[in-house]
């Protein structure tokens, strides 16, 4: 006598819940160094560096300081690129070093990154690691409330990238068609 059968499929929801509690748990007992061994560059400058984490599907933004208009236009078009390409489910910026970018680069991520990833990205969650000024806490704030009319999913600030990362693990769905 055979037990219930699955249907062809019906077992990918429990592979994907099993797989997010035990990424849960690695990252709650994984220090940063061992997940940044783990990142591929996308873009390096000295003001700004984009990774991506293939196994987590984290793309990470790390601003430094003031960033030039160039070379945060050129950086955050490869990120986009590399989010929607590669099918990413999570966007991380990293502003704990700060990351002040002009307010003409606040519009037109508003007008050009914003609508990009909305209508062609699988990103279901963004964060926001909380910087250590004030301004650059302010700037992303603003940027945040501006994007959230376009963006379906959640955005959130953490104090550090670690608890950002857990926070992904628990998306509802792994899949993006």
């Amino acid at each position: 006598m055979e037990g219930p059968r699955l249907k062809a499929g019906s077992w990918l929801p429990l592979c994907f819940c099993t797989l997010n509690f035990v990424l849960y748990i690695q990252l709650k007992n994984l220090d940063m160094n061992a997940i940044e061994q783990t990142q591929q560059a996308i873009y390096r400058a000295p003001k700004l560096n984009v990774y991506v984490t293939p196994a987590l599907r984290v793309l990470t933004i790390q601003p430094k300081g003031n960033v030039p208009s160039a070379i945060y236009r050129a950086g955050m078009t490869a990120a986009a690129e590399t989010a929607i390409n590669s099918k990413l489910l999570h966007w991380l910026v990293n502003a704990k070093a700060g990351g002040i970018v002009t307010p003409a680069d606040q519009i037109w991520t508003s007008d050009v990154i914003a609508p990009r990833l909305a209508a062609a990205s699988c990103v279901r969650k963004m964060a926001f690691v909380e910087p250590d000024d004030l301004h650059t806490k302010l700037i992303l704030e603003d940027m945040m409330n501006k994007a959230s009319d376009l963006f379906s999913f959640e955005m959130q600030f953490f104090a550090h990238a670690q608890d950002a990362l857990v926070w992904f693990t628990d998306t509802e769905t792994d899949t993006c068609f």
